[in-house]
């Protein structure tokens, strides 16, 4: 009889994995959540100043996940009794644990992320035990089990970027205004809707004393003085896996270190391209890693920096979250939807194509933000 289970659940996990479009799984889980029952049963309060406790569904890309932070912190200063939990994958809980708005919540891992492995079943009976008045999904690359989630959350409102393809796993599709096209908007745009208004105050997490320790050992390990500014480079690829060209690194490095305006730093935010650091091998210099899923560690070495140049990447999203003098790197087709525009100090520098950038307005960006010491 086991024997028999066993093969029925891989041949359905095999089918679901296989054969099933994302239309086809939230069709499937509309009758294995019963979910469509919610409707019946439900009416939500949209009065947000009436809540108590609510669940965040959180991105998986870092970078999404540091452009949500200001919306949980928004919150908190909204109502600042509310319970404020979230559902977030493991690579990210360093940046969950650092925010001191959040309460609590759950994590799960992507390799264990579909609908008949037992750590999601356990993910399910541990959410049916927490009850909220309101279930936000910040995520907009969203899974058909992100929804299941929203279903089984207990929640009257559910909030989520969708259409009418996700009813009645979502009772309030938001959809931002054509002119919200910056991707901290669009989220903000999530909270909007509710009276909810989101500042323009940086972010400002708990980072450990440690963090700061281990930061500083790095930079002297690596020859730099700690009493001079700092000027840090981030040479990973963009969000859209478009690399730094090598060309205008070098151009850019040559001009900064002949001016000695500051220390010079080469570093990498993700894990993935280690390998392909080694093709800025002629520059002759050792490049840090910044490991994207330690982001107090990030935290804490860009509020070392005196200024941060970074692709479209998380360092640049992170820069700007936390007030950082920021200069990004841009491509035209990108600039709208991921330029702050908000006031501070951050500059950008567009081109068709990375490798069109001028060197000439980067450094005059620099100069602008980092001007030399007396």
């Amino acid at each position: 009889m086991i024997g028999s289970r066993r093969k029925i659940a891989v041949g359905l996990k095999y089918f679901w994995l296989n054969f099933l479009t994302k239309n086809g799984q939230i069709r499937a889980l509309k009758w294995l959540s019963k979910a469509d029952k919610l409707r019946i049963t439900q009416h939500f309060n949209a009065s947000i100043g009436s809540f108590r406790k609510v669940l965040l569904i959180l991105p998986e890309k870092p970078y999404d996940l540091v452009l949500t932070q200001k919306s949980v912190i928004a919150l908190k200063q909204h109502h600042p009794d509310m319970i404020v939990e979230v559902i977030a994958e493991n690579a990210n809980k360093d940046i969950i644990k650092s925010n001191p708005f959040i309460d609590g919540g759950l994590i799960y891992n992507r390799r264990e992320f579909f609908y008949h492995h037992p750590a999601f079943r356990e993910l399910i009976y541990s959410l049916k035990g927490r009850r909220y008045d309101a279930c936000f999904l910040f995520n907009r690359d969203e899974h058909p089990l992100h929804f299941f989630l929203m279903a089984n959350s207990g929640a009257p409102l559910r909030v989520a970027f969708t259409g009418s393809d996700a009813a009645p796993f979502v009772n309030l599709a938001v959809r931002p205004r054509k002119e919200t096209e910056y991707e901290g908007d669009r989220y903000e745009s999530l909270l909007r809707t509710l009276g909810v208004k989101v500042g323009s105050a940086r972010l400002r997490w708990n980072i450990a004393r440690s963090s700061e320790k281990d930061v500083e050992a790095l930079l002297i390990q690596f020859g730099l003085r700690i009493d001079r500014p700092l000027i840090g480079i981030d040479v990973s690829p963009s969000v859209y896996d478009k690399g730094f060209p090598p060309e205008l690194l070098k151009g850019l490095i040559d001009t900064l270190v002949a001016e000695d305006r500051a220390e010079i730093i080469l570093f990498y935010s993700r894990e993935q391209d280690r390998e392909q650091m080694k093709s800025f091998s002629f520059l002759n210099r050792a490049i840090v890693p910044i490991p994207e899923d330690k982001i107090s560690f990030a935290t804490a070495f860009i509020n070392k920096c005196s200024l941060i140049i970074a692709l479209n990447n998380l360092v640049y999203q992170l820069g700007i979250m936390l007030g950082r003098p920021t200069v990004g790197l841009f491509e035209n087709a990108e600039s709208r939807q991921w330029i702050c525009v908000a006031p501070g100090k951050f500059e950008s520098v567009c081109a068709p194509r990375l490798k069109n950038l001028s060197l000439e307005e980067i450094l005059s960006r620099v100069k602008s933000l980092m001007p030399l010491q007396a």
